[in-house]
């Protein structure tokens, strides 16, 4: 018996985190759900937030799994959480975590971000770019793949300058950010997600720095791109 062989369609799973960030969410699940993609599901989870961020997504967004954690468990607990039982009971081929600030103009944002990541065995990490968010549209950079120092620290670079052409292919990058990243299967299962002593930020630098010591692979989607609402202002002044 012949017939035309099934194009493997990766399944995966969209985990967008929030806390207290019920004034994004309408505009982010918006987009997330006109995506075209083929095999995927959209979970929003809620660290406990007072302002019924939940109940909102419950009642605007029905097709959206909701978890509701008791406590805020930190960016890198809490997508943990989510991430093992994708990987190990709903047999999640990749995920994508994405902060509740972003705005898609693309309706291919997964089916890009998956191509760039499937298209080796050796990629484990995948970010598209990340443009901060202005009424006007500009392509501001956010991110197109952060840097490390030689003391570990991230940094980004380019920030806030306009992008440009010769940044339109697909690269290697020394760290991704967490802000909207893909993260496969294999990966994930060696590497163990993120390091839960970062509560939040650097969790996303530990984890690139980790992949290239399996020697493996974190890649810059430069053929799509998110708007970000970044707005990075740090109150404890403490080490």
């Amino acid at each position: 018996m012949t017939g035309k062989r099934r194009e493997f369609l990766p399944r995966v799973a969209v985990l967008v985190l929030g806390y207290n960030d019920i004034g994004c969410l309408n505009v982010l699940f918006t987009d997330i759900l006109k995506q075209q993609y083929g095999n995927f599901s959209v979970t929003f989870i809620d660290n406990s937030s007072s302002d019924g961020s939940s109940d909102f997504v419950k009642k605007q967004f029905p097709e959206v799994e909701t978890v509701t954690n008791k406590k805020n468990l930190g960016f890198s607990a809490a997508f943990n959480k989510e991430m093992y039982k994708k990987f190990n009971l709903q047999k999640c081929d990749a995920v994508i975590v994405m902060n509740s600030d972003m705005a898609i103009d693309d309706v291919f944002l997964i089916q890009k971000m998956v191509h760039t990541g499937f298209s080796s065995s050796s990629i484990a990490l995948v970010q598209p770019k990340l443009y901060l968010f202005n009424k006007k549209k500009d392509k501001l950079i956010n991110t197109l793949g952060n840097e490390i120092n030689y003391l570990g620290f991230g940094y980004m670079t380019h920030f806030k300058e306009i992008d440009s052409e010769k940044n339109n292919e697909d690269r290697d990058i020394v760290a991704a950010s967490g802000a909207c990243l893909l993260i496969k299967k294999e990966f994930y299962l060696k590497a163990g997600g993120f390091d839960e002593d970062y509560f939040a930020y650097m969790e996303d630098v530990d984890l690139s720095w980790r992949t290239h010591l399996m020697r493996m692979r974190v890649v810059l989607c430069a053929d799509i791109f998110v708007w970000h609402k970044y707005d990075f202002e740090r109150q404890d002044k403490s080490p």
